[in-house]
């Protein structure tokens, strides 16, 4: 029964995004709308210190939908308590649940929540914004969208390093437990490395693809540039500041890859979801 279902769940989202692509723009493996073209003198890593007062906006797709930014303020960057920052989701101009298409997902119920970060020194994987669930929530076993010191030490010394998106675990949490459609993907996905454990191996590893990248965002309101490592394999690619007071990862793309046989791999369905990019960051007094 239970394969029966996920066979359903999968036939339904896949309806759904080849009946609703030609009603609505961008089509859901377009990427999201990348920032303005620079407007003030390039930054360099060390000019984004991860501090308390930082608030970070990050946006995802949203399957073609405009999906809510979400806001982020650091409360605690370090020490014993471990980094901690709130988080909410900002009404954009114009926008209301009511007009969202039918068959977007929701957002959380609360649309805020803490998370407080117990090992931010030698952690191994991040959780997705997509799993964020509303209230407050203490992980001891990622770091959200940071890297952890050592992981960005061993990418800036070796050119690779482990590290998880935590699609390949347990990553149901926040708005996406309980999405049949998400659920099912996400099984179908590790059911289908089980016959292939090289290849969900080459998933923890990330290497260097760019170590002198540029990356826009806005900085208070100003469009600039930022150094960034560029990093990935065959699951996903992320763009990460080169700061190691504050790895943060700017962006995540899900199955990169845009290859005819890459439409049926699961996880290429939901990507819009899982992917985000960080859009600007504030340096409040």
């Amino acid at each position: 029964m239970k394969a029966i279902r996920i066979l359903l769940a999968v036939l339904q989202l896949g309806f759904f995004l080849g009946a609703t692509a030609c009603r609505r723009a961008p089509a859901p493996d377009q990427p999201i709308e990348k920032a303005d073209k620079p407007s003030g003198p390039k930054l360099e890593g060390k000019d984004l210190i991860l501090r308390k007062g930082l608030e970070i906006t990050l946006v995802q797709d949203g399957a073609g939908v405009a999906a809510k930014p979400r806001k982020i303020l650091v409360e605690n960057p370090s020490g014993a308590e471990g980094l901690a920052f709130t988080w909410r989701l900002a009404d954009q101009a114009g926008s209301s649940p009511e007009s969202l298409p039918s068959g977007a997902l929701p957002e959380p119920g609360d649309g805020s929540g803490k998370m407080t970060l117990a090992n931010t020194v030698d952690g191994r994987r991040m959780t997705l914004p997509l799993f964020w669930p509303g209230g407050e929530l203490f992980l001891s076993n990622s770091t959200a969208i940071w890297l952890s010191d050592k992981a960005f030490d061993e990418l800036k010394k070796e050119g690779k390093t482990v590290w998880g998106l935590g699609l390949l675990d347990n990553p149901l949490l926040g708005p996406a437990q309980g999405n049949e459609l998400i659920e099912a993907s996400l099984e179908l996905a590790n059911r289908g490395l089980e016959a292939w454990p090289d290849k969900k191996a080459a998933a923890q590893e990330l290497k260097v693809t760019d170590d002198s990248a540029d990356f826009s965002l806005k900085l208070n309101g100003v469009t600039r540039e930022v150094a960034v490592l560029e990093a990935g394999n065959w699951l996903a690619r992320l763009k990460i500041l080169d700061n190691a007071q504050n790895p943060l990862i700017l962006e995540v793309e899900v199955a990169p890859e845009t290859k005819a046989a890459n439409l049926f791999f699961p996880l290429s369905w939901i990507r819009p979801w899982l992917n985000y990019r960080v859009s600007e960051i504030a340096l409040k007094p």
